[in-house]
């Protein structure tokens, strides 16, 4: 579950209410769904420089829930 969908469930009438929300949310996540939401960040921003800073990119695959099933999942890119 991504920060944003937990986010959108509670009402936000101001700034501060969303900045509340968004650190509640991110709170409550998991360790293994953040470190996903990272790792995709990372994948991301390597194919941006590849690409030279376009976004005409597809993030590759990196069978996450596999490697973590095999204990073989990293917490950073290379």
């Amino acid at each position: 579950m991504a920060i944003q969908s937990l986010q959108v469930d509670t009402a936000s009438y101001n700034v501060d209410d969303l900045v509340t929300n968004v650190r509640l949310s991110y709170e409550n996540l998991n360790n293994i769904s953040l470190n996903n939401v990272f790792l995709s960040l990372q994948s991301s921003l390597v194919e941006i420089m590849k690409d030279k800073g376009h976004n005409n990119f597809k993030i590759p695959h990196m069978s996450k829930a596999r490697l973590i099933r095999e204990d073989r999942l990293h917490w950073c890119l290379n």
